[in-house]
């Protein structure tokens, strides 16, 4: 399937389809929403290109006209609940947001578009999940991550500082009003040259 690059890197995608053509969630996006969106970006002053991202929950497309961001098309109202809550803050840890819009009753959003996570730095992050406690699950998921010395210091220099950023992220989240969930490797990218969020939920 020529378009599994959009996917996730650790989703289970077993419902999309299969055909060569159709790179959309078999159950929920249709051809017809698409377009659909792309009509309404327009309208707005945004020129779609690819899809960058697919998931559960919505569609990440790039913009043409601006690089520097990404409009999302969600499902997701607890997804659209943090969004709207950091609407037009600045911060470190998260993509910043800004601008929602109510579109037939499904979410779309403008936010910052982080850079990919590199390969050495997934592989480092893989390491730090597999090495706490009670993470059993392959999903790579941070959500329950709490400072440990004894785990600290059994990281490499660079784990350390993934594993700081981590912490700082979850302080960060705290410190906004709301408990981050769904912190996971796929859910992560690059900002300033640090790992931040740009699929944000709460619990």
């Amino acid at each position: 399937m020529k378009y599994l690059k959009y996917l996730k890197l650790f989703e289970d995608y077993h419902q999309f389809n299969k055909a060569e053509d159709e790179w959309h969630r078999s159950n929920d996006f249709t051809k017809e929403e698409e377009k659909q969106v792309r009509d309404f970006a327009k309208e707005k002053g945004f020129i779609l290109g690819d899809i960058i991202g697919i998931g559960f929950g919505g569609v990440a497309f790039e913009i043409e006209n601006d690089k520097s961001k990404v409009l999302k098309y969600t499902y997701d109202d607890i997804e659209a609940g943090v969004c709207g809550f950091l609407n037009n803050k600045n911060t470190t840890y998260f993509a910043d947001i800004y601008e929602m819009f109510d579109f037939k009753g499904v979410w779309v959003i403008l936010l910052e578009k982080l850079k990919e996570l590199d390969y050495n730095t997934i592989n480092d992050l893989q390491i730090i999940s597999n090495k706490i406690d009670g993470n059993k699950i392959n999903e790579y998921n941070f959500d329950d991550i709490t400072y440990n010395e004894t785990l600290r210091s059994s990281l490499s220099d660079n784990q350390k500082k993934l594993y700081d950023e981590l912490i700082a992220m979850r302080k960060e989240a705290s410190e906004l009003g709301f408990d981050l969930l769904d912190c996971k490797i796929d859910n992560l990218g690059l900002k300033n040259g640090h790992i931040a969020m740009f699929d944000i939920k709460e619990r």
